[in-house]
């Protein structure tokens, strides 16, 4: 076998044992973030990791839930205040500066997205 065949056979072979064990091992050097497990495999280990009995559960789990109806209010109150900016921004720019703000509003409601699903925050 000529060496430029060895060095090429070598080099995929790394390769390919580099992205096995990349595979093998990414979720044992790179766990998921907490933050982004589903809400009940999160109360599950929360409750786990507190050993709470079935009684303080429930109310745990009322707590939780008020919380939720108040944070998704927050939520909606601060995507209204962001859309009233963005309305009353756009008002003072020119035609091709509403061009620039669209792809910056398409870029940002793309960056939130991708943080909904799983992305870094």
């Amino acid at each position: 076998m000529e060496p430029k065949t060895k060095t090429l056979l070598f080099i995929l072979t790394s390769f390919v044992l580099g992205a096995a064990a990349g595979i093998a091992l990414k979720e044992t050097l790179f766990p998921p973030h907490a933050a982004y497990r589903s809400a009940s495999e999160w109360r599950k280990s929360f409750y786990n990791r507190l050993k709470i009995d079935s009684v303080q559960t429930s109310k745990v789990d009322s707590i939780l839930d008020a919380q939720r109806g108040k944070m998704n209010a927050y939520r909606e109150l601060m995507m209204t205040s962001r859309d009233t900016t963005r309305m009353e921004i756009r008002k003072i720019l020119n035609v091709d500066q509403n061009k620039y703000y669209d792809d910056y509003i398409k870029e940002m409601n793309e960056r939130e997205s991708r943080d909904r699903q799983g992305g870094r925050r």
